[in-house]
C-alpha cells in the first residue's frame, strides 16, 4: 500500500468550490495531491452533480446517495449525521488501511465503528456545530425550520462526545481548538484551505463596497438586511451584494434601492473581480463560529475589510480588519476610508500576517498529523 493513500469523507460534493465548507475541502484535496497523496474521496450526493474535476485530483471518487427525509430526522442521531450513512461507504473504507479524514461532524457516522478501530481517524471540525445550529434557530423565521434547527442543535451537543474516539481533531480556529481540546486532547489548529496561493490585493481605490455570501443561509440574509436598512440606506455610496440564490423577498427589497446592486450566483471569476475592484468588503455576522472563508478570500484578494468583531474573533486576522459593530460605527468607518488609498505599506503588512494562512504552509501541518502512529482504541 502507498503510505500516502488517504480516505477523505466529504459531507457534500466539493465542486464547484463556491461556498464555505466545500471551499476548504476542495483546496485541501488539491494541496494534498500536490504533496503526492493518492486520495480516495467518498462524498454524498443530494444537491450537486458528480464532477469530472474531482476525478482529475483523486485516485478514486465514490458517490453515495444521502438518506434525506422523514425517517432520517426522527432518530436520536443528528439528521446531518444519520442521513450520511451507507453500508457501501463502510465496505469501501474497510478495503483500505491508511488514515481517514472525516470532513465535519456530518461525516462521522462510522467514526466509532469497530472495524475502523485501528485506523488513524482525523476529524476536520468546520464549526462547533450545536452552537452554529442554535444560532440558525434564532435567526430563522419559518416555524418548521426553527423546530428543525433547535432539535438538531440539541442532538449535536450530545453527539459531539463521540469526537473523543477520533485520533485527533483538526480545528479551524484558535477558539475552536480551545473548545474541542476538552473533548479530545489531540486537537490541533489547521487553518482553512482556500483558492489563494499568494496575496493578490490591488493597491489604489475602488468605486463601490461589497458584501458577499451564500444568500440561501438565513444568517447571511439577515446580514444583508442589516447592512442595507441601517447603513447604506443612509449613505450615498454604492453597495454590491453578491451571493447564491437570494430569495424573492430580498430581491424585491433591494430592487427599490438605487445605490444597491444585486449580483446573483456570480461565477468564480466574477466573484474574484468583484472582490478585487471594491474599495472595501463589508462583512457582518450574528455568530462567532470557525473562520469565515469569505473573510480569507476578501483579505487575499481585496482591499479594506470592515467587519464586526464576531467575524474575526479568535482568527488571528483581527489586526488586518477595521472593526465596527453598530450602524453608526459602520457608517463612520466607511466614511473614513471612502477616499483612502490602499497602498504598498498596508499591502506589505498584510502579506506578513497572512503567510501562516497560505495552503502550502497549512498542508504541512495536516501531513504531520496524518503520519502519526500513536493511536488505536
Amino acid at each position: 500500500m502507498n503510505n500516502r493513500t488517504l480516505d477523505i469523507i466529504s459531507f457534500n460534493i466539493p465542486y464547484p468550490p463556491n461556498y464555505g465548507g466545500v471551499i476548504d475541502v476542495y483546496y485541501k484535496l488539491l494541496s494534498l495531491k500536490n504533496e503526492g497523496y493518492e486520495i480516495i474521496l467518498h462524498t454524498f450526493k443530494y444537491d450537486r452533480e458528480p464532477s469530472p474535476a474531482l476525478e482529475e485530483i483523486c485516485k478514486k471518487v465514490y458517490y453515495y446517495k444521502r438518506k434525506t427525509g422523514f425517517f432520517s430526522f426522527f432518530h436520536y442521531l443528528p439528521y446531518i449525521v444519520n442521513s450520511r450513512r451507507s453500508s457501501e461507504l463502510l465496505n469501501n473504507l474497510n478495503n483500505e488501511q491508511g488514515p481517514i479524514l472525516f470532513e465535519g461532524l456530518h461525516s462521522c457516522y462510522y467514526l466509532i465503528h469497530k472495524s475502523l478501530r485501528l485506523r488513524n481517524k482525523i476529524v476536520r471540525t468546520h464549526n462547533i456545530e450545536h452552537k452554529y445550529y442554535y444560532h440558525l434557530y434564532k435567526a430563522e423565521r419559518n416555524i418548521y425550520n426553527k423546530f428543525f434547527f433547535l432539535t438538531e442543535a440539541l442532538k449535536l451537543k450530545v453527539y459531539q462526545k463521540s469526537l473523543k474516539k477520533a485520533t485527533s481533531l483538526a480545528t479551524i480556529s484558535k477558539d475552536d481548538k480551545d473548545y474541542f481540546s476538552s473533548i479530545n486532547k489531540n486537537s490541533f489548529l489547521l487553518h482553512p484551505f482556500h483558492s489563494s496561493s499568494k496575496l493578490i490585493s490591488q493597491t489604489g481605490t475602488g468605486s463601490y463596497y461589497l458584501y458577499h455570501g451564500n444568500l440561501e443561509v438565513s444568517e447571511n440574509r439577515k446580514a444583508v438586511w442589516f447592512l442595507v436598512a441601517n447603513i447604506f440606506s443612509k449613505l450615498n455610496l454604492k453597495l454590491v451584494i453578491a451571493g447564491k440564490n437570494p430569495e424573492a423577498s430580498l430581491k424585491n427589497y433591494i430592487s427599490g434601492k438605487s445605490n444597491i446592486i444585486l449580483t446573483e450566483n456570480p461565477s468564480e471569476i466574477e466573484m474574484q473581480n468583484l472582490i478585487s475592484d471594491a474599495q472595501a468588503i463589508i462583512l457582518y455576522t450574528l455568530q462567532s463560529t470557525g473562520v469565515k472563508l469569505k473573510l480569507l478570500e476578501s483579505l487575499f484578494k481585496g482591499r479594506f475589510c470592515i467587519v464586526n468583531d464576531k467575524i474575526v474573533k479568535g482568527t488571528g486576522l483581527e489586526e488586518l480588519c477595521i472593526i465596527a459593530n453598530t450602524p453608526m460605527e459602520f457608517i463612520s468607518q466607511i466614511k473614513k476610508i471612502e477616499k483612502q488609498i490602499f497602498d504598498d505599506d498596508i499591502l506589505n503588512h498584510r502579506k506578513l500576517v497572512v503567510e501562516k494562512f497560505l495552503p502550502e504552509n497549512n498542508v504541512s501541518v495536516l501531513i504531520e498529523w496524518l503520519g502519526k502512529r500513536d493511536f488505536g482504541g
